[in-house]
């Protein structure tokens, strides 16, 4: 699945405020410095842990129905369809979250046709990691459908606002502002030391997404 942020969040998981408290800094000279650093310290942990942080929304594309590995098995050597051996999965996992709700599925045709799947066809199921969406019991996914990029799930993902984001994680944030804003040069290039590197690994480890 790929993905297309189509509404960022409104606020960072740690303010400018908060921020300068830590850093001990009085003055607003440095403040578009601090923000640009607060905003590379989330992009990090968000791609380190797999999650999104504050509430946003997104577009999860897919070329078409997922499939799996067809039920059953056999002895010795069988001549089919290549497409045999293979069924429709049921659901769709959504490797972006936590997945707060789906607000639309649509699929697209040969014309770029939307058609909405209607919110009756399926169960979604944010309770486990990753999130996934599940065809009702008589459902099927839609079956006219474009090439690529056919289907569209536009979900918001995120742990709340600012104040719901897990402490661990603004330690970790705080960890990288304190030590990008002592070390400029390291956060152009996007490096942190190894002590740093251990440490907020350390912090996030709990919260990432691991796919086996």
């Amino acid at each position: 699945m790929r993905f297309k942020l189509t509404q960022a969040p409104a606020e960072e998981p740690i303010s400018l405020v908060e921020a300068k408290a830590v850093l001990r800094v009085s003055s607003t000279a440095e403040d578009a410095i601090i923000t640009q650093i607060i905003i590379a310290a989330r992009n990090f942990c968000e791609r380190y842990t797999g999650k999104v942080f504050v509430t946003q929304t997104w577009e999860g594309w897919l070329d078409r129905a997922p499939v799996q590995p067809a039920r059953g098995w056999h002895e010795g050597i069988e001549e089919r369809p290549i497409s045999s051996a293979y069924e429709t999965k049921r659901f769709i996992e959504i490797d972006k979250g936590p997945v707060q709700s789906v607000s639309s599925i649509k699929s697209l045709n040969d014309e770029g046709t939307e058609a909405a799947f209607e919110a009756s066809n399926y169960i979604v199921d944010n309770l486990r990691t990753p999130a996934r969406v599940a065809l009702a019991r008589s459902s099927a996914w839609p079956t006219d459908l474009r090439p690529i990029n056919a289907i569209k799930i536009t979900f918001v993902a995120g742990f709340g606002a600012a104040a719901a984001v897990p402490q661990d994680i603004k330690q970790a944030m705080y960890l990288l502002i304190a030590h990008w804003f002592e070390n400029r040069e390291a956060m152009l290039k996007g490096t942190i030391t190894a002590e740093i590197d251990f440490g907020v690994r350390d912090l996030l480890q709990q919260h990432r997404t691991v796919r086996l």
